[in-house]
């Protein structure tokens, strides 16, 4: 559970950053825009890591395999959250969540077919793909709600899908939120 709480917090920081710097670019500056973008990019790769480390949290495997994974996955998330850093496009951390996504889906596939947490893990991680999707295509509905608009509000949907799928996935047997 910590982990699905490490992964939305992160979120939230990367959604509170990510917001300011395109609501007030004029306000922080140049420099103050790049600093919060990266505090936005490093907080998508945390809560992509929270997502990959709540999967392997869940697979059926030995204590032994469950750490050697974590530890492997945590490092990988750490060189790739340093390159991201260097190269702060948004797509990248689109890569990075869409990976932990991908994992959280395969795992949820392969060890728990039949539980009520896969259904609301499956539609997060196909809005949050659509949601991607939009956001690179550069759709824009309206002038004054543009394809960032449109995937952040996608995206919110997502996050409350992937809310409730941890929330089935953690909840005590025979109790579903």
């Amino acid at each position: 559970q910590s982990r699905w709480a490490l992964a939305f917090a992160a979120s939230a920081v990367a959604g509170l950053a990510g917001g300011t710097v395109h609501g007030f670019p004029h306000i922080l500056g140049p420099r103050g825009t790049h600093a919060l973008w990266l505090v936005t990019m490093a907080a998508l790769v945390v809560a992509s890591l929270g997502i990959v480390l709540a999967s392997i949290l869940r697979w059926p495997v030995s204590h032994v395999i469950r750490r050697a994974a974590t530890l492997l996955i945590a490092a990988a998330y750490a060189m790739y959250g340093v390159w991201l850093l260097m190269h702060p496009a948004f797509v990248f951390a689109i890569a990075a969540y869409g990976a932990a996504l991908v994992v959280l889906l395969v795992s949820e596939l392969a060890f728990h077919r039949h539980e009520p947490a896969l259904r609301p893990f499956t539609w997060g991680v196909a809005v949050s793909a659509l949601a991607a999707a939009v956001q690179q295509s550069g759709w824009t509905p309206h002038r004054y709600f543009n394809y960032n608009d449109v995937y952040h509000v996608m995206q919110a949907v997502a996050i409350w899908m992937l809310y409730r799928g941890a929330s089935c996935a953690f909840a005590p047997v025979g109790r579903h939120p």
